[in-house]
């Protein structure tokens, strides 16, 4: 009898080491998501109690992300004086095309803009497991004409915080196509944006321009072989296309950081590639009218032909991580390497 009473002291002892010494495991946080407004549009607001995403099913976009009493970082023209004009509108906010973009030449005398099926219409939307351990919204574009797809996008937010997007590209109708999840986030101008570079790219810097040309006036930088630091401006409009590793894009402000990125860089063919080299999972585009300046977050997936009844997919993550004071010289140092370690600070 002592001998078990000991044994049994001994198994409880060892129980609560092990429960103090094992990390907890995070806990889905509670989402709530609520009806809103956006200008003229009915909108849903989804939080997790740190940050808020509002989602706006009218235009197919996601129009405000911020931490919960902060400012939203997506950029957008006032909505109530655009919702009043006529032609192509750039609602701004974040939104997922059919991609790559050359493609488009294939159905349009252009490349831009967007015809009106591929941009601004109307998504359905449904609020999946509300009341469950992971509420999701659904969106569900339109079929594009000539492509024959449609966009299909799923809202949730991990236990870590992070809101999570899920992108498929579903083929509805017509022929195979070899396409790409195009996912497009607008957002106001940033001190800087670091992108995580590819060290073996075969590409110049690690990155190459749109359009095989560079442009006066464009602040970039190679500050380490393993990040990327663009300083946005109104000297130049540009964009440029980095085979990045892994796909992440952090855009710096005096308060935060917002950071959208793949969850694992998938093995593939991805587009715009230069002969013999690999093809760009991420863009940056800097519009540098002073009229209304703004970048473009650009994340793409491997190409893939699909056939009515077949899709291609993304998923990609945000987080919004505080600052004390953001640098237009300096990575945060949650993204800043060991290859960063030896750089100094300003250079």
């Amino acid at each position: 009898m002592l001998k078990t009473r000991r044994f049994e002291r001994i198994f409880v002892t060892l129980g609560l080491l092990l429960a103090i010494a094992l990390p907890a495991k995070a806990q889905q946080p509670k989402v709530s998501i609520t009806d809103a407004k956006y200008g003229p549009f009915p909108a849903l607001r989804m939080s997790d109690g740190r940050s808020e995403a509002l989602i706006v099913p009218a235009i197919g976009r996601v129009m405000e992300y911020r931490l919960v009493g902060g400012r939203s970082v997506m950029w957008a023209p006032d909505v109530d004086r655009l919702s009043q004009s006529q032609g192509f509108r750039n609602w701004g906010g974040d939104k997922t095309f059919t991609g790559p973009h050359p493609s488009w030449k294939q159905f349009a005398k252009s490349q831009w803009p967007p015809q009106p099926s591929w941009d601004g219409q109307e998504h359905a939307v449904e609020i999946v497991d509300r009341d469950g351990d992971c509420p999701r919204v659904k969106m569900t574009g339109g079929v594009w004409a000539g492509f024959g797809t449609r966009i299909v996008r799923e809202f949730s937010f991990a236990a870590d915080g992070d809101l999570i997007i899920h992108h498929a590209i579903e083929k509805i109708e017509g022929d195979g196509l070899k396409t790409c999840v195009w996912n497009v986030t607008q957002v106001a101008t940033p001190l800087a944006i670091f992108v995580p570079l590819n060290p073996d790219s075969p590409y110049e810097n690690a990155f190459a321009w749109a359009g095989g040309k560079g442009r006066p006036g464009a602040d970039i930088e190679r500050i380490s072989p393993r990040m990327l630091r663009i300083r946005p401006n109104t000297k130049a409009g540009y964009k440029i296309l980095i085979d990045a590793r892994p796909s992440q894009l952090t855009a710096v402000y005096a308060d935060v950081a917002f950071t959208t990125s793949t969850e694992r860089l998938a093995e593939g063919e991805y587009s715009e590639a230069e002969e013999g080299k690999p093809g760009f999972a991420v863009e940056v585009y800097n519009h540098g009218d002073a009229r209304g300046p703004y970048n473009e977050l650009e994340l793409l997936s491997p190409l893939k032909t699909i056939k009515p009844g077949e899709k291609v997919e993304l998923t990609t993550h945000w987080r919004l991580t505080p600052l004390a004071n953001g640098s237009a010289d300096d990575p945060p140092d949650f993204l800043r390497s060991p290859a960063d370690a030896d750089r100094p600070r300003g250079e």
